[in-house]
């Protein structure tokens, strides 16, 4: 019976390549920018970055002087997050750290803030940004547009879904038929798959299924 319904990260070849390119332009002091649509998994794939230095995740939909209070936080600098004049002080202090920059949802941000991520950048402690490529969403687009120099510091790379033979090889808990049909009603979005996988999984558990079949598989698109 299936006793654990979470499968492991996906890693396909262009995944395994673009997460090599990122940890040796982190060992550079470069910068990185995963772009692609929703739900093909730019979020995973910012999770498996596991670099050498100390890492600060920021929250892109808060305002720059939460933003900087929290990197400091996390680089165990207790600072006053409330004081909104302090942003100068708490760039300061960022910039003399040694780190690297994780930033998720990066259509978020506002734009005051790129000015502080360029001092950021340029004190040697790179960035790796993951958002949007879709149409008035399209964080590539609004930083070449907007702020190139922003856009000059980094590195694109497109990320697409996780093709359903890579899927198939790893998901040793599902049929790969079933694979196929779930794959199919997702249409490539990754997060509507999982969702899926989900409720095929604890569909399996409560048939007392050891594998998802293309039976249980069909009960969900």
């Amino acid at each position: 019976m299936i006793a654990n319904r979470k499968e492991s990260y996906v890693k396909d070849k262009l995944r395994e390549s673009f997460i090599n390119v990122i940890n040796n332009r982190i060992e550079r002091g470069k910068s990185s920018l995963i772009i692609g649509t929703y739900g093909c998994g730019k979020t995973g794939l910012l999770r498996q970055i596991k670099p050498r230095k100390r890492v600060a995740w920021v929250n892109s939909v808060q305002p720059v002087h939460l933003i900087l209070a929290n990197i400091l936080d996390q680089l165990g600098r207790k600072v006053n997050a409330r004081n909104l004049q302090n942003k100068g002080l708490y760039l300061d202090m960022v910039t003399e750290q040694s780190f690297v920059l994780l930033i998720d949802e990066a259509n978020d941000l506002r734009p005051e803030f790129y000015p502080y991520l360029k001092r950021i950048i340029d004190s040697g402690s790179p960035a790796v940004m993951a958002g949007l490529d879709d149409g008035k969403r399209n964080i590539e687009a609004y930083l070449s547009e907007n702020v190139p120099d922003i856009h000059s510091r980094f590195r694109i790379l497109k990320l697409q879904s996780v093709g359903s033979e890579d899927l198939k090889a790893s998901m040793t808990r599902f049929e790969p038929d079933a694979v196929d049909i779930l794959y199919g009603a997702a249409g490539g979005n990754m997060r509507i798959f999982h969702d899926l996988c989900d409720d095929c999984a604890d569909k399996a558990v409560e048939m007392k299924s050891e594998k998802v079949t293309v039976a249980i598989a069909v009960m969900f698109v």
